[in-house]
């Protein structure tokens, strides 16, 4: 895209406080930065032109303040208060970029909205960034306080540096404050964890939705965590190149990830599911790249981007480091997790063979409609994996023409094994992924996904339902017993990938505690179950 350059013009000065209070009565003048009204038609008009690939939400407005340095503070019987307004005319959202964050003991910052509807939580001293960068979530609205607070007897001189104003163009969902529906996506997607998405519970949660900065704006992309030969919870993180298409170095330390961002079901939910407990992350390092430009076709590499993420992510339970195959057989059939819109976690579902591109380095993909819908992709799917039958990622999202309008037409998705270490790409380590995810020079070409994977037997206890994953047997045999050791319930399965989720209904049943017993390739196992 032709890029456009803002000239943006603050005003800082201060006023009575004329909003509500927080917590006190505050009487002294308070802060106000005033950020300059955008064009937002302008800018949805320029992204419309862009066409389906990263997709632009917000600009960011550069300005340079220490926090509290230039603040008037205000004693309270507690302690000291700084408070700053920021005012975006017609913003649907602000977030702040701040750098050298540092906060003391005894200090805690806080963002909200003027009239209180709307706040993001309050941050602690234990929460300080190690690189001393911090990025807030977005606050509905077009007005923001920045407030903080200070014990009695803490010296306070600086703790952050406000460096830019992200400004948000793009409609908001009702729970954020906005005028349209959950998410920006359109009405065919699938939401993870409808029954499309059963089978693929461990591999969702290695997916994270991007919001990323390059040439001064925010765009949402999305991508995966990735396993290596060794299995060691390396924080690799595999997306597009095209993603990154004019970001500096500089630019990575302020990409933002999103995991476990994602309805809990199959409805829309009615308030943010973005759970403080959920992780988030911010820089990325750039390992290797294979670059490929949509837009402009200046180059035909296979359009991958390997990141390395915060180390501390390795402690996590909650996350999947997803496996891979970098063979060249065409997978017959998988999904695609991705975050379409920047939107909640949705899944796409194909069932016919992946068909070489008229690109060497791509695969095409059609998909089909399911028990929800006919789930696509969307600008901001970008970068997201594409799974084989096996559930390993063989490829991720390139470019594309599927869409609810036109859900039978084809995407690209950039393949593992011109990824790996495919000419086209480059010869060197900083253009190849065998390197970095085979540092031994194994040789294997197909790695399981590593994680804290979900019990053989979940939705347990249940008032009807529990879910069982097989694994690796043909012809497996399941049987429910009572206490008593009665046989109520006997069922024959085939089991026809590495992997299957089957849903046991035990709605007939009456409450009480069964033994499920299953007997397969792979022995005589056993579970406990609780039927509420």
């Amino acid at each position: 895209m032709i890029k456009k350059t803002f000239f943006c013009c603050f005003i800082l000065f201060f006023v009575v406080s004329g909003w509500a209070q927080k917590a006190y009565d505050l009487s002294s003048p308070a802060a106000v930065l005033q950020v300059p009204r955008q064009d937002k038609q302008r800018l949805l008009d320029e992204d419309e032109k862009n066409g389906k690939g990263r997709l632009r939400c917000a600009v960011l407005l550069p300005f340079q303040m220490a926090f509290p340095k230039d603040i008037v503070p205000e004693k309270v019987a507690d302690g000291t208060v700084w408070r700053m307004k920021i005012e975006a005319e017609d913003a649907e959202a602000i977030n702040l970029y701040l750098s050298d964050f540092q906060l003391p003991k005894g200090v805690e910052l806080s963002f909200y909205t003027p009239d209180f509807e709307y706040s993001l939580p309050t941050i602690l001293p234990d929460e300080n960034p190690q690189n001393g960068i911090y990025i807030t979530d977005y606050l509905s609205g077009s007005n923001m306080i920045v407030e903080l607070f200070a014990q009695k007897g803490v010296e306070v001189s600086h703790c952050f540096t406000i460096e830019d104003v992200g400004y948000m163009y793009r409609p908001l969902p009702r729970w954020m404050g906005g005028s349209r529906g959950f998410g920006d996506s359109k009405d065919c997607e699938v939401n993870v964890n409808c029954p499309e998405g059963d089978n693929w519970q461990d591999e969702k949660k290695g997916v994270a939705r991007i919001i990323l900065i390059a040439a001064g704006d925010a765009w949402y992309c999305t991508g995966s965590l990735i396993n290596n030969v060794r299995n060691d919870k390396t924080p690799y993180f595999l997306t597009a190149s095209h993603c990154a298409d004019g970001t500096t170095e500089e630019e990575f330390k302020r990409w933002k990830f999103y995991f476990n961002y994602e309805s809990p079901d199959c409805f829309n939910p009615q308030k943010d599911p973005n759970n403080p407990d959920n992780p988030t992350t911010i820089g990325a390092e750039r390992i290797a790249e294979g670059e490929f430009h949509p837009i402009y076709g200046s180059t035909e590499g296979s359009d991958f981007l390997l990141l390395k993420l915060d180390d501390k992510l390795a402690s996590r339970s909650d996350l999947y480091y997803n496996g891979w195959n970098v063979a060249v057989t065409p997978a017959t059939g998988g999904v695609g997790i991705h975050h379409p819109a920047g939107d909640i976690k949705k899944i796409s579902t194909y069932t016919k063979p992946l068909q070489q591109s008229d690109r060497e380095s791509h695969w095409d993909v059609h998909w089909v409609q399911t028990q929800t819908d006919w789930g696509v992709t969307e600008g901001g799917s970008s970068g997201s994996p594409i799974f084989d039958q096996n559930k390993y990622i063989v490829g991720t999202l390139s470019y594309g023409w599927a869409a609810c309008a036109t859900p039978s037409e084809e995407d690209s998705y950039g393949k593992m094994a011109c990824h790996w270490n495919w000419k086209g790409n480059g010869a060197t380590p900083a253009q190849q992924l065998k390197p970095w995810l085979d540092p031994d020079n194994t040789g294997i070409t197909k790695l399981q996904g590593l994680g804290e994977k979900k019990p053989p037997v979940f939705n347990n206890p249940t008032d009807s339902v529990v879910y069982v994953k097989l694994e690796n047997g043909e012809n497996q045999k399941l049987k429910v017993y009572d206490v008593m050791g009665r046989l109520v319930m006997e069922k024959q399965i085939s089991v026809v990938d590495e992997t299957e989720i089957i849903e046991v209904n035990l709605w007939e049943l009456p409450a009480g505690m069964y033994i499920m017993v299953i007997n397969g390739n792979n022995g005589r196992k056993t579970h406990k179950i609780i039927k509420l």
